[in-house]
């Protein structure tokens, strides 16, 4: 059987945080728990030995998730920009319980196939046409 040295808690303590930190709504705690996600994953990737290319898996899948982290937590404004396309009302006036539901559904849809990403409102359109310009 295949497995790796690192501990489920290794892959499980990164990607619940991650979670947890979508759901919350204060702007500063995103970048605060990504420093963090970021120092424990570099650590399990620096303390894990390499065994062989099909057992490194769990390395891939920390790294994938400080770039999926890195794209949802620092990148983009998660509550304002990406929604559900049946998503109706705000997700951030709904309860800590359908946020982290929300959060879940998220992360680990890296394509956002079933999300619309881009943000209710854009730029005003100029008041003259390209033709006038």
């Amino acid at each position: 059987m295949l497995s790796s040295a690192l501990s489920p808690s290794a892959l499980l303590i990164p990607h619940g945080l991650t979670i947890l930190t979508l759901a919350i709504k204060h702007p500063a705690h995103p970048k605060l728990v990504f420093a963090q996600i970021l120092a424990f994953v570099a650590y399990n990737i620096h303390t894990e030995t390499t065994v062989s290319p099909s057992t490194d898996w769990p390395l891939a899948f920390l790294t994938a998730l400080v770039f999926a982290g890195s794209d949802f937590l620092l990148l983009t404004k998660s509550y304002a920009n990406l929604h559900k396309k049946d998503q109706v009302v705000n997700i951030e006036e709904q309860p800590p319980l359908a946020r982290i539901k929300w959060a879940m559904s998220l992360l680990p849809n890296q394509r956002m196939i079933g999300w619309t990403v881009e943000p209710d409102q854009g730029p005003t359109f100029p008041a003259t046409s390209r033709q006038r310009f």
